[in-house]
């Protein structure tokens, strides 16, 4: 396990204009939302090629060259040799056209960047691009193999006249690549492997094909915007490609990017284990009805919260008395267990286990006394350990707000979202609708409930807002809260509440609501990564990281 560092990376790519997909590419380990691999990489293999040959087999170069570069590398074990896993990726093509599977024209760029614990170290052949972002700064860490640069550095050292360069007319065109027959070496140097180097917290690689040469100016001040600075490696790969696309370049190459982070692993738990640290506010109001049926419940410990909405029906007495003994039996799990930073996957079970609980207490109660008899909605918000979990049965929602945008989470229990899902009415239609009503599923209904079950991570910045039907079927779209939370986040949940009980001046319902808000930094794991292979076959990966994590095993 890296006692220093945990590693984040991702890798996209676009086609451009051109006909064909000719880069691959390859991330180890590749995926980074299997928490397990995450921990324990000590090591990251991130290797770029980008092909050339066009139908003579350049998308078959790149993903030869990939997959040999990387078997090689993983095969050495101990003391990585980049030289070496050069060495065999050039002959693989050798053997590819010999072969005549692929033209005499074929071959690839090549770039590898290589970390081990807390030190890196690279292999480049070509053009393709390898920088590091660190305190502000962006820097090339990578010798471009065109003519003109070759060229350029030979003068400077004594090694060719100034006239060669002069004479050149193709200064842009490649002086070498991995295409199966000798490397030239105009210099030791043209051929990078560099010693190892120092890695530090806060540093951010980028490899790209030279398609990304259409940003290439910008580079730097994009990655130093704030916002920026505080994307996770998918959110960094998507708006390097978006801005590139925008360009609408028509001679397009293909682009791909890879973004890999390095952070501190102490700072990273902190973020991904630490405390909760949010803000809440909730607001209950009676409405149009003759009794206050609704019921909810806000707890909080240093490092997980519950949240609670429960909406009783069925009588005065009995709706009332089936919300209050929902959010009483969640309180008390909250007490024993809850608030002692059980992990999202055990609370899962936990919540609804206690479901079934309150379930049958509801039934039970109403069997000793009709005038308990009643039923109710229910929705629930858990969250620790950077994630957040969510059950519901009924029709009491939770939205969510990633500081774009108000999404619903949940599924409603009523006849109109299953007319919704045959297609009869559209989601818009639900608010209002006669059959909305009718409930499919509640606590101390006709049969047992099976909560709908959501999940995702907790991040700072997120938004969440738990609320009955009185509230999101009763209030005007406009009205609905603004993107940021605020000091005056209660005024703004009151005015919210207040205003759908207008719009159903005379019939409102109870209206109960509560509205949290992650507070603290922005996380580098807002967003998850996803497996990255690129051209290279799925299964290419599966066994090179299998192979990659026996090695890890084998020391």
């Amino acid at each position: 396990m890296n006692e220093k560092f945990i590693f984040l990376l991702e890798g996209k790519q676009i086609q451009g204009t051109r006909s064909r997909q000719e880069d691959s590419f390859l991330l180890i380990p590749s995926d980074t939302t299997n928490e397990s691999d995450l921990l324990d990489a000590t090591e990251v293999i991130s290797i770029l090629s980008d092909g050339m040959g066009g139908h003579s087999g350049g998308n078959l170069a790149s993903q030869e060259i990939v997959k040999t570069l990387a078997t090689s590398i993983i095969s050495q074990a101990k003391g990585k040799n980049l030289s070496q896993a050069l060495i065999d990726a050039n002959a693989a093509i050798r053997n590819l056209k010999d072969l005549k599977l692929v033209g005499d024209d074929a071959g690839a760029t090549l770039i590898c960047l290589y970390i081990k614990e807390d030190q890196y170290s690279w292999v480049s052949v070509g053009d393709s691009l390898l920088y590091l972002f660190r305190d502000g700064k962006l820097y090339s860490l990578n010798f471009k193999h065109t003519w003109n640069n070759v060229l350029q550095r030979q003068i400077k050292q004594g090694l060719a006249p100034p006239k060669q360069l002069e004479d050149c007319t193709t200064p842009q065109a490649l002086y070498t690549a991995v295409c199966g027959d000798p490397l030239r070496l105009g210099h030791p140097d043209d051929i990078d492997e560099s010693k190892s180097y120092v890695l530090k917290p806060g540093d951010r690689f980028i490899i790209a094909s030279d398609g990304l040469n259409t940003i290439k100016e910008e580079l730097e001040s994009i990655l130093q915007k704030e916002q920026i600075a505080q994307y996770t490696p998918e959110q960094v790969c998507s708006f390097l490609l978006k801005l590139v696309e925008e360009q609408k370049r028509p001679n397009q190459d293909n682009t791909t990017v890879i973004v890999i982070d390095v952070l501190k692993r102490l700072e990273w738990f902190r973020r991904q284990y630490g405390p909760i640290d949010c803000s809440a506010c909730h607001i209950s109001d009676q409405g149009d009805r003759d009794s206050q049926q609704d019921a909810c419940t806000f707890r909080q410990s240093e490092r997980a919260l519950l949240a609670v909405v429960a909406d009783g029906a069925g009588g005065h007495q009995g709706g009332a008395e089936a919300a209050q003994r929902a959010v009483r039996m969640m309180e008390e799990l909250w007490e024993s267990k809850l608030q002692y930073n059980v992990p999202p996957s055990e609370a899962v079970k936990l919540l609804r286990v206690q479901l079934q609980f309150i379930h049958d207490n509801i039934l039970e109660s109403g069997h000793n006394n009709p005038d308990l008899c009643g039923k109710c909605a229910i929705v629930i918000l858990y969250a620790c350990q950077g994630k957040y979990v969510c059950l519901n049965a009924g029709d009491c929602r939770l939205y969510h707000n990633d500081g774009q945008k108000w999404k619903r989470i949940t599924q409603d229990d009523s006849l109109a979202w299953k007319l919704m899902l045959m297609g009869q009415i559209k989601e818009e239609e639900l608010k209002g609708h006669p059959d909305q009503s009718h409930l499919t599923q509640a606590l101390g209904g006709d049969r047992a409930p099976v909560p709908h079950i959501n999940s995702g991570r907790w991040k700072p910045g997120d938004q969440f807002l738990l609320c009955c039907d009185g509230l999101w079927n009763q209030l005007p779209d406009e009205l609905w809260p603004v993107q940021q939370w605020t000091p005056h986040a209660t005024q703004t949940l009151q005015k919210m509440v207040k205003a759908s009980v207008r719009a159903k001046h005379g019939e409102s319902d109870n209206v109960t609501a509560i509205w949290i808000n992650s507070v603290g930094e922005t996380s580098p794991t807002t967003a998850q990564p996803s497996a990255s292979s690129g051209n290279v076959f799925k299964s290419l990966v599966q066994r090179c990281h299998s192979l990659f994590r026996s090695v890890l095993r084998k020391g």
